[in-house]
C-alpha cells in the first residue's frame, strides 16, 4: 500500500480502472493478507494490484533489489498462492468468479528518474522470469495512460498559440 500517499494512490487507481468492469479494494485473502486492489476485466480476467510509495527506490546503487520492491512482489505472490489454495472460497465468498489460479499481478512503485539502464534491464528480466507480473513506476503509469488516451483521442501534445477551443452546448 502507498504509505500515507493518498494522492498517488488515487491517481494510480484512476489510470488502472479505465477498462475494468469491477473494482475491489482491500479484499482479504485469508486472515493475514489484504489486497490493495483487484480489477476484473473482460472476460473474467483479474489483475491483482499492489501500490507502494512513489518515493521508494527500486534498486540500491550496487543494483540489488530494495526491500520494498521484494516485499511488494512477495505480497502479490502470497495472494496468488492463497487463491490457488482456496479457489472456491475466493470465487464464492469474495465474488471473484472465474478467477484463474495464476492471475496477472501489477506492482506500482517508485519513480523512473531513479532507474539506471542496468536497473531497467533487471526489471525486464525479473518480469520475464515471472510472466504474470508487471512492475511499473508511477511515471510509467502516467506514460501508459497518456498513450492510451492518445490512441482514443489523438495527440495530446498540441502547441498552438492564440487558439480558442469551443465546446458544443450539452443537449437536453
Amino acid at each position: 500500500m502507498v504509505g500515507g500517499n493518498a494522492r498517488a494512490e488515487s491517481a494510480a487507481t484512476a489510470r488502472i480502472t479505465r477498462f475494468s468492469t469491477a473494482v475491489h479494494t482491500k479484499l482479504p485473502f485469508g486472515n493475514e493478507l489484504v489486497s490493495d486492489f483487484v480489477f476484473r476485466e473482460p472476460p473474467n480476467d483479474y489483475l491483482l494490484v499492489e501500490l507502494e510509495s512513489p518515493q521508494h527506490e527500486l534498486f540500491t546503487k550496487s543494483g540489488d533489489q530494495r526491500v520494498q520492491l521484494n516485499h511488494a512482489i512477495q505480497q502479490t505472490s502470497n495472494w496468488v498462492r492463497y487463491i490457488a489454495d482456496n479457489k472456491r472460497t475466493v470465487e464464492h465468498e469474495l465474488g471473484l468468479v472465474g478467477i484463474s489460479t495464476t492471475p496477472r499481478r501489477l506492482v506500482v512503485i517508485g519513480r523512473s528518474a531513479s532507474l539506471t539502464e542496468r536497473d531497467r534491464r533487471t526489471l525486464s528480466q525479473l518480469m520475464s522470469d515471472h510472466p504474470h507480473l508487471t512492475i511499473l513506476t508511477y511515471d510509467d503509469m502516467i506514460e501508459r495512460a497518456k498513450a492510451n488516451l492518445e490512441r482514443l483521442v489523438g495527440s495530446l501534445s498540441l502547441q498552438v498559440q492564440n487558439a480558442r477551443l469551443y465546446y458544443p452546448k450539452p443537449t437536453q
